[in-house]
């Protein structure tokens, strides 16, 4: 599989989420996609510097709260009310989950953009391996909230 024929996946996970389709469904779809990336497109020193570099962007996103948080705040500046941070209606969750997604497929685009033979880097303090390792913290910290998520009724 190239890296153009996963761009499929991320198609495949932004319509999974929604009144026909379960967490469960979507959660299955994030990991395998994390697994592949983990598998096809990081080396296994990319994998420590994942796990290090998600820790040291918990610090400058959340601070000491919960690594989620980053992702949580947009239902709050929407003015969207919950009960706690991770029982929510549906329609919250579903803000939450197109979040995840938009900045999984702006990675993905970046990725496709650069694997282009032609493509000239013009943003020069982000390298691809730096993308390739955001996509992978994406994915880990979206499988985390779909693993905490709970739905409260509406």
């Amino acid at each position: 599989m190239t890296i153009h024929e996963w761009y499929s996946d991320i198609i495949k996970i932004a319509t999974l989420f929604n009144l026909e389709h379960s967490i469960d469904e979507l959660r299955k779809t994030v990991i395998n996609f994390a697994k592949f990336v983990k598998t096809k497109i990081l080396s296994p020193s990319d994998i420590q510097l994942c796990t290090e570099l998600l820790y040291k962007k918990n610090n400058d996103y959340a601070g000491d709260g919960d690594m989620l948080n980053n992702f949580l705040q947009p239902a709050l500046i929407m003015g969207v009310k919950y009960h706690n941070k991770l029982v929510f209606t549906k329609k919250t969750a579903e803000i939450i989950v197109h979040g995840f997604i938009s900045r999984i497929g702006d990675k993905v685009s970046r990725i496709l953009t650069l694997y282009k033979a032609s493509a000239t880097r013009k943003v020069s303090d982000e390298t691809l391996e730096d993308t390739k390792r955001d996509l992978f913290n994406y994915l880990l910290l979206f499988v985390s909230f779909l693993d905490r998520l709970e739905l409260h009724p509406e």
